[in-house]
């Protein structure tokens, strides 16, 4: 999402909370990322994005060759974890529910929603931090925990800076 949408971003990504104005400093709950319009359009986005560049995709590569056994894949799930990535499987998984990093594979620590998606296994897979604004929109307006938003850092939640400051 370009620099110019900040606002319609933040405003998408805001949690109802009865009485209030400000959103809630919690991680969206898993199932948001199939039923959230805007939260499945960044995904598929950012999948997108990773699909089209080859030093990506070369990364993913060599990531699940030599570190199959770090990230929670067997020798035999390799090939079927880099193929999941690059047809579109994991988008797909993402969308139905299921947080698998490779057909049928859950994610080594069971992570999910958030977790799953700034997990450091998912990080090392994809080369993207899911948490970092450097480049692109980020995941800190839904997931603000597991982005570690503290103080009203750039894209967190306001009520972040009050709920880690006492």
């Amino acid at each position: 999402c370009p620099r110019k949408c900040d606002r319609e971003f933040s405003l998408a990504a805001q949690i109802a909370v009865p009485g209030q104005v400000i959103p809630a400093c919690v991680d969206v709950e898993p199932v948001r990322f199939q039923n959230d319009p805007e939260l499945s359009l960044y995904i598929t986005r950012s999948l997108e994005y990773f699909r089209s560049q080859q030093e990506l995709m070369t990364g993913a590569f060599d990531m699940v060759r030599k570190e199959n056994r770090r990230i929670g894949l067997s020798k035999k799930h390799k090939r079927a974890a880099y193929v999941n990535l690059v047809n579109g499987g994991l988008l797909n998984d993402t969308l139905q529910g299921k947080w698998n990093i490779a057909p049928g594979i859950p994610h080594p620590r069971q992570l999910v929603g958030c977790q799953f998606w700034t997990s450091w296994e998912l990080m090392l897979l994809l080369g993207i931090n899911f948490c970092s604004d450097e480049e692109f929109r980020s995941l800190r307006p839904y997931c603000p925990i597991a982005c570690g938003c503290r103080g009203g850092g750039r894209e967190c939640p306001a009520s972040c800076s009050s709920v880690f400051s006492t």
